[in-house]
């Protein structure tokens, strides 16, 4: 019985491969003439948009081929295309050899002002570019996605500075990150992006969930700018003969399309233009492919050393050119350590009848990553994945799964915890976490630093911040106590709270607190915690003015969706004055501190006593068309061309005014808008008005975010006024604008020796309108990424003047640090 039931097994298989020639398959791999491996050459099948890539070692594998017989092209950029006639599928394992392109120059009119001829070229391509971006309202597309980054190399001091153990990791274990998506790519005129992820692997996180995505990595030099950290010009956008210049190299034949090849040569090295190749195609001017590259200077981020782009279009149907291979690869250089990186995608399986599926997609929403698309098995990749895996990438996938078998292995964590609960000397100073994940829980304090401060009313204050965390699904339960000695006003702040956080697309808080705390009257004060203990010891200058407040509060915030969240709090307690309980710093400057008071307007019915107080508080953010990504268990915002929407009310009685105050805020914040090559602007409008001002206390009125420090931690915050007094308030009505215009180099990039610093120029201008100001403006200049190579903290800003209506106010300098790699 047994071999009957093998037979008959034997028989419907070889019945299948008679019947199925669709499950065949070519493999191969592409040399070049000295026999050294093409990688990601494009491999396709002639007259269609069917097929892989090779990877980096040349191997290439296309499944599911058609019924013989068929033409398979081979293509790789600088090498002749090679054209194999496929008869026979179950023989197949293919060679190729390509040679070297043979650029031809051919008998070109040259124009009497001796013109080069590409600069006619581009004009065509010029041209023709809207046509093309304009060419297809619909299509679909298969997307395979492959990224990883390495590690190349560390400075030898800091290697040898490992132990054995950790040295042999890094040797073994280079690849920092390897991740693999398929999806479908979906495109409707004029820009709608669409793709749903389908498969989802990331070596070392069975489970994880790849950053890989078609949508945002797809490039189209038919656009006028691709908007990398700069917005980088095309070579066929309209303005592009004010960024290149153009040489051209030759042309050669593919079939009957003649293709030229242009170079492209930045007119100065700081210009966001692209160097390397252009390939157009004579006559019909489509771009055959592309060769690019950038240098972190032009692409916007010195990090990064140097930065290339291939793409290579096919022709999946006769005067149908689609981008079918991309390639970006980039090398990086922070403080010695050598990262290189490659992100490779193919575009198959073009349908230009398949528009994008109805009620598929929510509105907005640019990506998808279906649940289960992180839990497909090896055989299902090995199946599936059109670019071969390289040896290396096969060793890394392998060697991290027996890795995280072990990492999440019961003995593993429970000896990791085990040294991870020693507390020593260090702890107090850095922080503690005893982690107990068998009972899902963890409970510790932070570092003793991160609540320690200061000022003239506790001199040297000491805290941290007791915590309990237990973990349940998409649960987190925290409780907490925040504690803060201060040695001069000899008193123990204490804040207690029970805060419970849901996670997933509608991330939930809702917390309860109390207790007392030293808070500042202006919430918003733009001078951070750090800056002011500088001040406060080094020049006795104490910019902040404190209050104590005695309160119980409850808050509950949500986002309901992307584009809508909301949150809503009610509090109430004891508002108190401080005094200062020294008058000069320890280090006996020459100044003295100010007093802990907010200076009071003549006529003003605003003051402050102690008092009693009830106070609600609603907030509404709106995201307005915001872009998004879903995850299973999250939203990921991808961005929005439409300014942040936000509207506020609150309403309070205190123990002084039994009237019932009101107040409604609202703001428009937009934080980038892009004016292409010539960099871009952000802005914030905020307006709002009080119902009842009468008898209002400090603490409730609103402050204009005013500064008085010449050195700034923040300066990049664009929410304060740089040259206007700290606490300047409004008690019945304001209106206050800031606008900031970046131009990233526009200005600086023409200046032939100041262009090679890399610096960067700003504008602005701030306004405010109150019933005690009726006007304020600040004009204010600024330069920026001041600073060498990929470090640059600085940024210089300079007001002029001021203008009110008492007269034209003093310039004012403001030198700002803002410690980001760049």
């Amino acid at each position: 019985m047994q071999k009957q039931i093998l037979f008959i097994a034997l028989l419907v298989l070889i019945f299948l491969g008679i019947s199925n020639p669709l499950t065949a398959q070519i493999t191969g791999i592409v040399f070049d003439e000295s026999l050294q491996p093409l990688p990601y050459a494009s491999v396709y099948i002639d007259q269609t948009s069917k097929g892989t890539s090779s990877n980096a070692q040349g191997e290439f594998l296309i499944r599911d081929t058609p019924d013989t017989p068929f033409v398979l092209v081979i293509k790789y950029l600088g090498y002749k295309t090679v054209r194999i006639d496929i008869d026979q599928i179950s023989t197949n394992k293919i060679t190729a050899h390509l040679e070297l392109e043979n650029i031809e120059l051919q008998t070109l009119i040259v124009s009497s002002g001796g013109e080069d001829p590409a600069y006619a070229m581009i004009r065509n391509a010029i041209n023709k570019r809207t046509a093309y971006l304009n060419q297809y309202n619909a299509y679909k597309a298969s997307s395979y996605v492959k990224g990883k980054i390495t590690l190349d190399s560390i400075p030898a001091f800091l290697y040898k500075s490992l132990d054995t153990t950790l040295q042999k990791t890094l040797e073994d274990l280079k690849t920092l990150y390897l991740s693999e998506t398929i999806s479908d790519y979906y495109y409707t005129h004029p820009d709608q992006e669409r793709e749903v992820i389908h498969s989802s692997q990331v070596s070392g996180d069975p489970r994880g969930f790849s950053f890989n995505q078609a949508v945002g990595l797809r490039i189209n030099p038919y656009k006028k700018g691709i908007q990398l950290e700069n917005n980088i010009v095309s070579p066929i956008a309209p303005n592009a003969f004010n960024y290149y210049r153009f040489e051209w190299v030759g042309a050669f034949f593919e079939e009957d399309h003649l293709i030229n090849k242009i170079k492209l040569i930045p007119k100065n090295s700081s210009l966001p233009a692209f160097s390397g190749h252009l390939y157009l195609i004579e006559n019909s001017w489509n771009i055959y492919a592309c060769d690019f590259s950038l240098d972190g200077i032009r692409y916007g981020n010195e990090l990064i050393d140097q930065i290339n782009f291939k793409l290579d279009y096919i022709e999946s149907s006769p005067g149908s050119w689609v981008l079918y291979n991309q390639t970006l690869t980039f090398s990086a250089n922070v403080m010695g350590i050598q990262f290189s990186g490659l992100f490779a995608a193919i575009f198959t399986n073009y349908s230009f009848e398949s528009a994008m599926p109805e009620n598929m997609f929510k509105r907005n929403e640019k990506v998808i990553m279906l649940s289960d698309a992180n839990t497909k098995e090896l055989s299902y990749w090995e199946q599936t994945r059109p670019i071969p895996l390289e040896t290396d990438e096969d060793k890394d996938y392998k060697a991290k799964d027996s890795l995280n078998q072990i990492y999440t292995s019961p003995e593993y964590k429970d000896s990791l915890q085990l040294i991870g609960n020693k507390y020593n000397s260090s702890s107090l100073s850095l922080g503690y976490t005893y982690k107990n994940w068998r009972k899902n829980f963890e409970l510790g304090h932070s570092p003793l630093l991160d609540n320690s401060n200061y000022n003239p009313i506790q001199g040297i204050s000491l805290g941290t911040k007791l915590f309990f965390n237990y973990f349940r699904n998409q649960y987190k339960l925290s409780i907490y106590n925040e504690v803060n000695y201060g040695i001069e006003d000899k008193r123990l702040l204490s804040v207690m709270g029970i805060k419970i956080n849901k996670t997933g697309q509608q991330n939930q808080n809702f917390t309860v607190e109390g207790g007392t705390r030293y808070l500042n009257f202006n919430p918003t004060f733009a001078t951070q915690n750090f800056e002011s203990n500088f001040y406060n010891t080094f020049f006795s200058r104490n910019f902040e003015r404190l209050f104590r407040k005695d309160y119980l509060q409850i808050e509950f915030n949500s986002a309901s969706s992307p584009q809508f969240r909301y949150s809503f709090s009610l509090e109430g307690g004891y508002r108190s004055q401080l005094f200062n309980q020294i008058n000069n710093s320890y280090l006996k400057t020459k100044n003295n501190f100010a007093d802990n008071l907010v200076p009071i307007r003549e006529n003003s019915s605003v003051g402050f006593q102690n008092h009693s107080f009830v106070k609600t508080k609603v907030r509404l953010n709106f995201f307005p068309f915001m872009k998004y990504k879903t995850m299973p268990d999250r939203y990921i915002n991808l961005g929005t061309s439409w300014p942040k929407l936000t509207l506020e009310y609150n309403v309070w009685r205190t123990e002084v005014s039994k009237a019932l105050h009101q107040n409604i805020q609202f703001e428009i914040e937009k934080g980038n808008i892009d004016f292409r090559t010539v960099g871009y602007s952000q802005f914030i409008f905020k307006t709002g008005f009080f119902i009842q001002s009468n008898s209002l206390q400090l603490p409730d009125v609103h402050f204009l975010n005013g500064n008085e420090a010449i050195f700034k931690l923040n300066s990049n915050r664009l929410d304060f006024f740089r040259a206007l007094p700290n606490y300047s308030y409004s008690e019945k009505y304001f209106a206050t604008l800031h606008w900031e215009h970046h131009f990233m180099g526009w200005i600086i990039n023409r200046l032939p020796l100041i262009r090679k610093t890399g610096f960067k120029s700003t504008v602005a201008l701030r306004a405010a309108k109150t019933e005690a100001i009726k006007y304020y403006l600040e004009p204010c200049i600024g330069i920026e990424n001041i600073g060498w190579k990929y470090i640059r903290p600085l940024k210089i800003e300079y007001v002029p003047m001021t203008l009110q209506e008492n007269g034209v106010g003093s310039a004012m300098w403001i030198v700002g640090f803002n410690l980001t790699l760049r």
